[in-house]
């Protein structure tokens, strides 16, 4: 069973990714995204089962497109149907249950050790 997978370009895009990540409104912003996404992408599937389009047979694929995230986007912003705020709860969770990475990709451990006269357990860092 995989317990660990570390990403394939781990070093500056990890931590780029992480930067991008860390501020709760750039948090928001990727889940309302997602959202759009999500909801223009189904829109799509949904009016792909219809036998006549609603632009007619010329620039049908290009108005259905443009309409597709249009409403998708719209849909998001103002009856969003949660997926966005699932995701981020997931991210939320992986991130507090995950290791953290090195700058080279490789998952830290961090242990409690007892250090010597201190009361409190202190930090150690190894790397699998």
């Amino acid at each position: 069973m995989v317990n660990n997978i570390t990403p394939a370009m781990p070093g500056p895009m990890l931590s780029i990714a992480n930067a991008d990540m860390k501020s709760g409104k750039n948090m928001e912003e990727m889940g309302s995204e997602f959202e759009s996404v999500f909801l223009s992408m189904m829109i799509k599937e949904m009016r792909q089962t219809l036998e006549t389009g609603f632009f007619g047979e010329e620039g049908s694929d290009s108005f259905g497109g443009m309409f597709d995230l249009f409403i998708g986007k719209h849909m998001a912003e103002t009856s969003p149907l949660g997926v966005g705020d699932l995701m981020l709860q997931q991210y939320e969770k992986h991130q507090s249950n995950s290791h953290a990475f090195t700058s080279a990709g490789l998952p830290e451990q961090t242990q409690d050790q007892p250090s010597g006269d201190q009361a409190s357990p202190s930090r150690v860092t190894t790397r699998v």
